[in-house]
């Protein structure tokens, strides 16, 4: 089996949400489509030039980054079509770059173990997954946690 790079895997990522993005009728979801072509062009280009300096390493960081952020964008797409696009951003990290699920799990372990939001980026992990359980029949109580630690986090 051909080892996929972390830049390879996270372009993958996009390329697919994208795909799945494209059959829902909001101009936010298209907003995010148009954005990562801008930046799939960018990346093409930087990635050919010997003489801009970047790598696929250097690359993957930023992809990662706007991977993390991603949840945050989808908040802008219209309600009725938010659970398809998170429901899409979900499928594609775990078809194509499984590792990152299981930092994000690692992630909210520790949020839940120590028992409050301490950072931004932790704020946003379990916002984007309250967005991916309320998709979920029968995820009450974890929800429920989710919730009092985000209300716990904002009342600071």
């Amino acid at each position: 089996m051909l080892m996929r790079s972390k830049y390879d895997k996270l372009f993958a990522v996009f390329e697919s949400l994208c795909a799945k993005l494209a059959a829902l009728p909001d101009d936010n979801a298209h907003d995010l489509i148009s954005s990562w072509e801008k930046a799939k062009v960018q990346c093409v280009q930087w990635l050919s030039d010997p003489q801009s300096g970047v790598t696929k390493s250097k690359m993957a960081a930023g992809l990662e980054q706007g991977l993390r952020e991603t949840p945050q964008r989808l908040q802008r797409i219209a309600p009725q079509w938010r659970g398809k696009a998170v429901v899409a951003l979900q499928t594609a990290i775990e078809n194509e770059y499984p590792e990152f699920v299981v930092k994000q799990r690692d992630a909210l372990a520790k949020v839940l173990s120590h028992g409050l939001i301490q950072s931004e980026s932790e704020f946003y992990l379990i916002r984007h997954e309250v967005e991916c359980l309320e998709e979920i029949s029968g995820s009450d109580a974890l929800l429920s946690k989710y919730y009092g630690l985000i209300e716990a986090y904002e009342s600071r």
